[in-house]
C-alpha cells in the first residue's frame, strides 16, 4: 500500500500503471488505512495526485473521521477504525497511543489544500489561489484560514448547471474551478480575484 502510494506521489507510473496500482492495492476499505495517521496522509496524498478524489475523501471519512468522533476532536498516533466499532465514549484504546498527536493531522493540510483548495502564491498569503473542489457526490465545500493578512475565506457549491465559487480576502490572489464531472473530464477555469 505504502510503496503504491510512494510511486504515485513521484509520479513514476503512467496513467495506465496508477490505474492498476489502485485497484491492487488501495481499493479495499480492509486495507486502505494505515495503523499510522501520519503515514496515512501519504495514501490520501497518492488519491489525489491520482484524481481519484472522490475515493480520497472517502478515505478521510474512514480513516480520520471515526477517530474524530473517539477523540473528541484529537487525533491519535495510532489507530484503526475497526475500534469505532467497538469503543465507548471514554474507553481507551487497545494500544497505548497518544491521544492527541500533530503528527496525525496531516488529513486538516490534505484538506485545506486538495478540497478547499486554498494555497499560498507567495510567502504568508500575500497572494494566493482557490481552486476548490467539487462534484456530484461532494456538491459543496467551504474553508476558512487565518493568514498574516486577515481570514482566508473560500466556499464553493455545484449543481448539475453551474458552479458558484466564492472567496473573500484581504489581498488579490487568483480563483481556478476544478470539478470532475460523472464523465470524468475535469473541468478547469481562472479567473483573478481581489
Amino acid at each position: 500500500l505504502h510503496a503504491a502510494a510512494n510511486a504515485i506521489n513521484a509520479e513514476l507510473p503512467s496513467a495506465a500503471t496508477t490505474r492498476a496500482l489502485f485497484a491492487r492495492e488501495m481499493n479495499d476499505t480492509t486495507r486502505l488505512c494505515s495503523w499510522s495517521p501520519f503515514n496515512q496522509y501519504w495514501n490520501l496524498q497518492a488519491l489525489g495526485n491520482a484524481n481519484l478524489m472522490q475515493y480520497a475523501l472517502a478515505s478521510t471519512r474512514l480513516c480520520w473521521g471515526t477517530m474524530l468522533r473517539l477523540g473528541k476532536g484529537c487525533f491519535w498516533e495510532l489507530y484503526s477504525p475497526a475500534w469505532a466499532q467497538t469503543m465507548r465514549d471514554g474507553d481507551k484504546a487497545p494500544t497505548r497511543p497518544s491521544y492527541c498527536h500533530p503528527w496525525s493531522s496531516g488529513v486538516t493540510h490534505w484538506l485545506t489544500e486538495a478540497h478547499a483548495g486554498l494555497r499560498p502564491l507567495q510567502p504568508g498569503f500575500a497572494q494566493y489561489v482557490a481552486t476548490p473542489y467539487t462534484a456530484a457526490r461532494n456538491p459543496s465545500v467551504a474553508a476558512t484560514i487565518d493568514t498574516p493578512h486577515g481570514a482566508l475565506r473560500v466556499a464553493a457549491a455545484a449543481t448539475d448547471a453551474e458552479v458558484r465559487v466564492r472567496v473573500s480576502a484581504a489581498v488579490a490572489g487568483r480563483v481556478g474551478l476544478r470539478r470532475v464531472r460523472d464523465d470524468g473530464c475535469v473541468l478547469l477555469g481562472w479567473n483573478a480575484s481581489d
